[in-house]
């Protein structure tokens, strides 16, 4: 009787674990998007509290999407100039990947970087996320990530 109390229990839990994962994956805490018309076919980057998702637009109506979860990122690295930067990201799996994309506004691009790490922080430290609310959340993440320590 008890072992069956201790399932349903358990099962319980990882429903509600699984409740959390699926709403904070529903809304990104931060999106960006690519200029026009520098870039034509934009690119968007959005970071949700569990993943990556890079969406580049070729043509019309044709697009590529991939996601990342955090682990899974090594690096983010921002090249800028007066009016522009660019993001680059370097995955681990499932194999060493550089990926890049260009023409995002300077101040939006900073202010991604800064999420994100921040978000790397915090998961490598092994914070839940999802239990916190989107704007204490992306207020912290960003005083972490642009902390001294952290910042470049």
């Amino acid at each position: 009787m008890t072992d069956s109390l201790t399932q349903s229990s358990e099962v319980i839990k990882e429903t509600q674990k699984l409740d959390r994962l699926e709403e904070a994956a529903a809304v990104p805490l931060v999106t960006i998007k690519t200029v026009f018309p520098f870039r034509f076919f934009p690119c968007v980057i959005s970071l949700d509290r569990e993943k990556l998702t890079i969406t580049d637009y070729f043509f019309f109506s044709s697009m590529q999407v991939e996601n990342f979860l955090m682990d899974d990122v090594v690096s983010i690295a921002l090249t800028q100039n007066w009016f522009f930067a660019s993001l680059t990201f370097l995955t681990a799996l499932p194999a060493a990947r550089k990926i890049s994309a260009s023409y995002f506004w300077y101040d939006q691009a900073h202010y991604f970087r800064r999420i994100f790490q921040g978000m790397r922080i915090a998961k490598k430290e092994k914070i839940d996320v999802t239990k916190i609310s989107d704007a204490e959340l992306i207020k912290k993440l960003e005083e972490i990530g642009s902390s001294a320590a952290y910042d470049v």
